[in-house]
């Protein structure tokens, strides 16, 4: 289809055209009429100047003849005139129902792409209320963290603590073991030499 700008442009210059003619056969008539006056002036005014009216009346005729053809080639300008004015007509309303068409599928496509483009927001709208529970969790887990790792870190200590604790009551009973064994050691003896006293006078 042509674009409808060349279109208005072509039915411009089609109404220029027939406007140039209008104007020629207008002109045309006032010609004639005239004339015809003319002729009417010379015939009662002067009888007697017959070549001069004879003249006139073949002008006349001429202009009749003339006139004539440019009224059918106004009636046959126009009617083609009519004919391709009507198949523009049609052509741009053809055109004007494809832009229509054209118009209401990109309505449609804009509104589907307007619903997934909704979707798509409700969607990332849910993704980013789950990370921020997500976060929120992570955050909650990351303070149990650091609170099991004090008291981690705090049983170690008192783990520490206990161990040398115990290493120093380990020490404490090995020197009272090894004490009491070393007093053990000088009560034997001490009996072993009361005995050894004691049996001496017997034998004397």
């Amino acid at each position: 289809a042509l674009p409808i700008s060349q279109l208005e442009e072509e039915l411009e210059e089609e109404q220029s055209n027939m406007e140039n003619m209008s104007d020629r056969f207008r002109k045309a008539v006032q010609q004639t009429e005239q004339l015809n006056n003319e002729l009417a002036t010379e015939r009662s005014t002067s009888q007697k100047n017959e070549s001069a009216r004879q003249q006139l009346e073949r002008q006349n005729k001429e202009l009749k003849s003339k006139l004539q053809e440019m009224e059918g080639t106004v009636k046959s300008k126009f009617k083609s005139t009519v004919s391709a004015l009507e198949v523009k007509i049609a052509q741009l309303e053809e055109q004007l129902e494809q832009e229509a068409r054209d118009k209401q599928t990109a309505t449609k496509t804009l509104r589907q792409k307007d619903k997934k483009l909704k979707e798509a927001l409700l969607q990332v709208e849910d993704e980013r209320k789950q990370a921020e529970q997500y976060k929120e969790q992570s955050e909650k887990s990351n303070s149990r963290v650091k609170q099991l790792k004090r008291q981690l870190e705090e049983a170690e200590e008192e783990s520490q603590r206990m161990n040398a604790s115990r290493r120093k009551l380990q020490r404490e009973l090995d020197e009272a073991t090894e004490s009491n064994e070393a007093m053990g050691r000088e009560v034997t003896a001490l009996k072993n030499k009361l005995r050894g006293t004691q049996e001496a006078p017997q034998n004397d």
